[in-house]
């Protein structure tokens, strides 16, 4: 399974948390998280030189879910607003259970132009945008949205972790630790 990461160039630093959050987590194995370019390890999903709109609007195509980092750039950035949201609108319109999990980066975001934005349900509250945010709150909001990929109604939010044998004590230590902190 690949989630398809939608930001804007400034909010890389968030993408780069992202992804070390994402390896910490007991079912990283489950999903990958494709970004066009991770500092890290020096992956790149697409190489230079490259046409790089066939390759993104092919990942969207291919990803079953994506994470949108919402910011005043992501907004202001026309390939995202012209290119990839369309794109994963369109995704969501023919498949409803395909999840986007948009993250609140900065406050005050004027989404007038974009209503199906508008109208989503944020990973994080308004009131605690990610770049306001620091040390364990920040990785929550983080966490959270991860969490919402592996999220299943039926069988409680941690599937992977509830499906494996001898895993429950494990994620009751892990939820009573993510309650506290």
């Amino acid at each position: 399974m690949s989630i398809f990461v939608s930001y804007s160039s400034s909010d890389v630093p968030h993408v780069g948390a992202l992804l070390s959050e994402k390896d910490q987590l007991p079912f990283k194995e489950e999903f990958e998280l494709w970004v066009a370019y991770q500092k890290r390890g020096n992956k790149k999903n697409i190489e230079p030189g490259s046409s790089f709109t066939p390759v993104i609007l092919e990942a969207i195509e291919e990803s079953s879910g994506a994470i949108l980092f919402l910011s005043d750039s992501f907004l202001d950035a026309e390939f995202i607003t012209q290119v990839e949201l369309p794109a994963i609108f369109n995704k969501k319109e023919r498949n409803n259970s395909y999840p986007i999990i948009p993250i609140l980066v900065n406050k005050d975001i004027d989404y007038s132009n974009y209503p199906k934005l508008e109208g989503m349900q944020l990973s994080n509250s308004p009131t605690t945008p990610l770049a306001d945010q620091t040390g364990n709150r920040y990785r929550l909001i983080l966490r959270d949205a991860l969490d919402q990929l592996n999220y299943n109604p039926s069988k409680g939010r941690f599937k992977y972790l509830l499906n494996n044998k001898g895993s429950y004590r494990f994620a009751t230590l892990f939820l009573v630790l993510s309650l506290i902190i």
